[in-house]
């Protein structure tokens, strides 16, 4: 059996090559194929199996099978299965399959059946082994699940203290949905102002920390006739694109001439005096490639999500 990429086109078939084993070169990959889930949403995982050499690979077709695929729980535990593993209907005899040269082939396995517990809330590992190729792990989230039909307040604690925020879902429901579903799945968690602007703003949400970092994914942007006044909370964009990812910033005093060209998601509601403390810690000013950079890391320890 051959197994060919998506797009591999009839030039791969050229001239054979020589054919190798896979101990030692095969590269496998493992992530979930949606950033998080909701509670009862079923559960995939993509796994990616790489020839990376200039020959053809033989590999086993065990390699492909569901039950390589166990779950941990969140204490680390393995998972109990509720169902069987299910057949993909090969014969148990079925020959060797090859991988084209620097091809990958991708197989999408689907785990909630096998592992009810895996669409719990909470953070699982899903593990990927096979005895002759080292193992591989990806976390999987199941997060509170959003309900746009209810009101939400964040509550920050940070190095310097504790603020919260209530937002405005009429006026970017997209944008309002994005930042809880970020702020449930423990993203920002970790995260550092990375920008402070003396009596303007401080800025955070950037997972690479220099300004240019966001979630693998933009949303459109939500602009309304919602004022930038003191606290008010707006999604970051970069002046490249109008779309927004996970960075935020919060109004240090009125700022007219970011309104409507920056989405409102929210306002603070208590804590601006922590808000304000934040701006006052001593940056490298408008100098270099990271301007306003803080001296001092202020840390986002926790951004719990509750209802209104």
């Amino acid at each position: 059996m051959l197994l060919l990429a998506a797009g591999a086109g009839t030039a791969a078939l050229g001239a054979p090559g020589g054919r190798v084993g896979f101990e030692g070169k095969l590269e496998i990959g493992l992530e979930p194929l949606e950033r998080y889930y909701y509670p009862g949403q079923p559960i995939e995982i993509k796994v990616t199996y790489r020839n990376p050499t200039g020959d053809f690979m033989t590999v086993p077709p065990d390699l492909f099978d569901t039950a390589r695929l166990k779950a941990l729980d969140p204490q680390g535990l393995p998972m109990k299965e509720t169902a069987a593993p299910v057949s993909d209907g090969r014969p148990s005899d079925e020959a060797p399959a090859e991988l084209l040269p620097r091809r990958s082939v991708e197989r999408v396995f689907r785990l909630s059946e096998r592992f009810a517990p895996l669409s719990k809330l909470g953070r699982h590992t899903v593990v990927w082994e096979h005895p002759q190729v080292a193992s591989r792990t990806t976390l999987v989230k199941v997060i509170r699940a959003y309900d746009p039909n209810r009101e939400y307040l964040a509550d920050f604690r940070t190095s310097m203290g504790n603020f919260s925020i209530e937002f405005f879902p009429s006026a970017a429901p997209n944008n309002v949905k994005n930042f809880i579903d970020l702020a449930n799945s423990g993203f920002y968690e970790g995260m550092q102002f990375h920008m402070i602007i003396p009596g303007i703003l401080i800025q955070a949400g950037d997972p690479k920390g220099d300004g240019n970092g966001y979630p693998g994914y933009r949303v459109p942007p939500e602009f309304s006739r919602v004022r930038h006044l003191k606290g008010t909370v707006s999604m970051w964009h970069h002046e490249s694109t109008v779309d927004s990812g996970s960075q935020f910033f919060v109004c240090l005093s009125a700022q007219p001439q970011l309104d409507g060209n920056y989405t409102v998601i929210g306002q603070v509601r208590d804590g601006m005096e922590v808000v304000e403390q934040i701006s006052l810690v001593p940056t490298n000013e408008d100098r270099g490639r990271r301007p306003f950079m803080p001296l001092k890391a202020v840390i986002i320890e926790q951004v719990r999500i509750r209802r209104r």
